[in-house]
């Protein structure tokens, strides 16, 4: 069963999903009722691959009935779950890609891509007390994701809770040292919401075109502007003397 399983999981993982067409046609589940349980493991396993390979030759709607016929087979499968998710998130069904993702998760909790999966949703689909929660649960069963402190500290500071995402930044220095990465990644959080609040009209100076004017002004009072035919540009004599006003 695990020379079977282990190939078969890794084409769940490595495939990714295409497509935006609707998830609502194909076949229907086949019936279970009364098989055998080695007939019920060797059909949940077929409906998985055709499933899987629906998908890979893009046929969205096919997938989707056939990992749910997998899942009526055995509903602890977390893999079609998983599967479903992603196609839910694709077909633009947030709540039902959420709901699945969180199903996988409660299914399997020492699937690690199941837990991302859930913190990216949540995140895209603005839960973020729940993707703070599933950042959280990766740092507690695997602390050595750093990239996942950076997630977790994002959503917090999305929720302006900035003492917090600091303490996470603060506790991945603690692990990795100083890092010139994480330390423009908090100067980002602190000075990003700043930049954003700044009026319009900034205080660095005058514009480009009215230094051009002044500088230009400045220019003919001190100078004698000539056109030379030869590089076609203007330039600048300067005057020994003001000028002379005529007289009559």
């Amino acid at each position: 069963m695990t020379r079977i399983f282990l190939p078969l999981f890794l084409i769940v993982l490595l495939a990714s999903c295409s497509g935006t067409k609707a998830v609502n046609s194909g076949p229907s589940s086949p019936d279970t009722e009364g098989s055998a349980p080695k007939d019920k493991q060797a059909m949940e396993m077929r409906l998985f691959l055709d499933a899987t390979s629906a998908r890979l030759q893009g046929d969205p709607g096919k997938a989707v009935q056939l990992y749910r016929a997998a899942l009526k087979v055995d509903p602890t499968n977390a893999a079609a779950m998983f599967e479903l998710a992603k196609l839910y998130h694709q077909a633009q069904q947030g709540d039902e890609a959420l709901a699945m993702a969180k199903k996988a998760v409660a299914t399997d909790k020492t699937n690690i891509w199941y837990r991302f999966l859930l913190a990216d949703l949540s995140t895209q689909l603005g839960d973020l007390p729940g993707a703070t929660k599933a950042y959280q649960g990766i740092l507690d069963k695997w602390p050595e994701r750093y990239e996942v402190y950076f997630g977790l500290a994002d959503v917090l500071s999305k929720q302006k809770k900035i003492d917090e995402a600091q303490k996470v930044y603060r506790d991945l220095e603690k692990r990795i040292g100083p890092s010139e990465e994480l330390v423009m990644r908090e100067y980002d959080m602190l000075v990003g919401p700043m930049r954003s609040a700044r009026p319009a009209t900034s205080w660095s100076g005058p514009s480009l075109r009215t230094r051009r004017i002044r500088t230009t002004a400045a220019c003919s009072l001190r100078c004698t502007r000539n056109w030379d035919r030869t590089t076609r540009r203007w330039s600048c004599t300067k005057r020994r003397s003001p000028p002379t006003p005529m007289t009559a």
